[in-house]
């Protein structure tokens, strides 16, 4: 019965070395901007809220767990976040072979009427609230855009565009995938989306 109970003790330890939760708070009243440098970052979910502090919320799962972490700087009114791998660590393959290994998910609520610039080679975004403007650049991963309130520059290659919106003017283009789009209120804020092989969908919100 004692090595069953050890190897259970054995087991659980590892999955929790592999995984990794931390939340941090902060002040944002010297914030006009944040930049997300989501590579290695498989989920991005970004929202707004009335507050004065910045809320993140980072979850890493995999082999490279303790080698990981995701590091924010703020350097003249802007805030950069971004995953760094401990200098003494390094890849043994490609850039690439990290993403097999390793799980990343991060969750930042920031003030109302921000500017955001984000890009990530393989994550999807999750975008909701008020924005001032917000830049998503992705490569592979889908980026969806609920009850969104702003103006943007959504671009992606390979993945999806959803947008929910209102009391905007909407560009969207994309060269292989479908368009879909239903007629909005016209409004000041200005959205433009590229897909060169993603479908997009443009909603309209009753607001």
């Amino acid at each position: 019965m004692k090595p069953v109970i050890i190897l259970l003790f054995l087991f659980i330890s590892l999955q929790l070395s592999a995984q990794k939760k931390v939340e941090e708070t902060f002040s944002a009243t010297a914030i006009n901007n944040v930049v997300i440098n989501g590579n290695y970052i498989f989920k991005i979910d970004l929202q707004t809220r009335r507050s004065n502090s910045i809320h993140l919320i980072t979850k890493i799962e995999g082999e490279y767990t303790p080698e990981i972490t995701v590091a924010h700087e703020i350097k003249d009114s802007t805030l950069y976040i971004g995953s760094v791998f401990r200098p003494s660590f390094a890849l043994h393959n490609d850039k690439l072979s990290a993403h097999k290994v390793v799980s990343i998910e991060i969750v930042l609520e920031i003030p109302e009427g921000l500017k955001v610039y984000l890009k990530s080679d393989i994550g999807s975004a999750k975008i909701k609230g008020k924005y001032a403007f917000i830049t998503a650049e992705l490569s592979q991963g889908n980026c969806f855009l609920n009850n969104f309130i702003g103006s943007g520059l959504i671009n992606t290659i390979n993945g999806n565009v959803t947008i929910e919106t209102n009391y905007a003017q909407v560009k969207a283009h994309t060269k292989y995938g479908t368009l879909t789009k239903e007629s909005l209120i016209y409004g000041d804020n200005t959205i433009e989306i590229n897909s060169i092989n993603g479908d997009i969908n443009l909603k309209k919100i009753e607001k």
